[in-house]
């Protein structure tokens, strides 16, 4: 340990601070062997401090780990630009045993029409209608779920003491569930070798989802006449 101070010494290196819990790591163990101690820490010298002014440190919920993780954020700034979602068949829909139902009752409505191809397209536009609307009722809370979860966490772990442990693991359970929903989400729309591996690392796959969705996207066709179209109303 005192080579280690020695080393942050002689590299300049300062503690930055934190926001959050005040332990960083437990033993998870009980009665007299419960132990939390303040390990993990975020550290810079002067001019690293003074290129970046504008940064926080926070010590936030530990999932599974008996660490807590550090987050270094050096900007706070967010655009957030809203566009209307494609239709898209979630992967993480085939879990759920209501999803078949769903499909079921929207294909077996009654439709008349003398045109079978018609039918059909209406048919697939009930189903979905069905499972958007189903989608949104069943699953458009996961992401407040997790975050009130995480929430609850971190105070459980901050006063945490043998007598509740088990509610940290009980808590634990279904958050972990409910990432493993989000996972399998972006996991379908990253399409990356990577995750075969195990890493779950959400902004990663938003990137390549992102950069999925540039590739994909078609600014201006041609028809046979030679003729550019740019909009997508005046194609239809």
């Amino acid at each position: 340990m005192e080579n280690f101070r020695a080393t942050l010494h002689d590299c300049g290196l300062g503690d930055l601070g934190y926001k959050g819990p005040s332990y960083t790591r437990r033993n998870k163990r009980e009665l007299g062997a419960f132990i939390k101690e303040h390990l993990d820490r975020a550290v810079a010298n002067e001019e690293w401090c003074n290129k970046f002014p504008d940064f926080e440190v926070e010590v936030l919920v530990a999932l599974s780990s008996d660490h807590n993780p550090i987050l270094l954020t050096l900007c706070s700034l967010r655009t957030n630009i809203k566009r209307p979602k494609a239709f898209k068949y979630e992967a993480a829909w085939h879990v759920d045993v209501e999803c078949v139902e769903v499909v079921k009752a929207a294909w077996g409505s009654d439709i008349e029409d003398a045109d079978s191809r018609i039918v059909t397209q209406e048919k697939m536009v009930k189903c979905r209608e069905a499972l958007s609307e189903w989608s949104r009722n069943k699953f458009g809370l996961n992401g407040r779920r997790i975050r009130e979860l995480t929430r609850r966490l971190g105070v459980l772990q901050h006063h945490e003491i043998p007598d509740n442990l088990e509610s940290i693991k009980n808590v634990e359970e279904e958050t972990h569930h409910l990432l493993e929903m989000e996972e399998l989400y972006w996991k379908q729309r990253a399409k990356c070798n990577w995750f075969q591996h195990g890493d779950r690392n959400t902004k990663f796959f938003h990137a390549w989802a992102t950069e999925r969705k540039r590739r994909n996207h078609i600014e201006r066709i041609h028809d046979e006449t030679g003729r550019e179209w740019t909009k997508q109303e005046d194609i239809g």
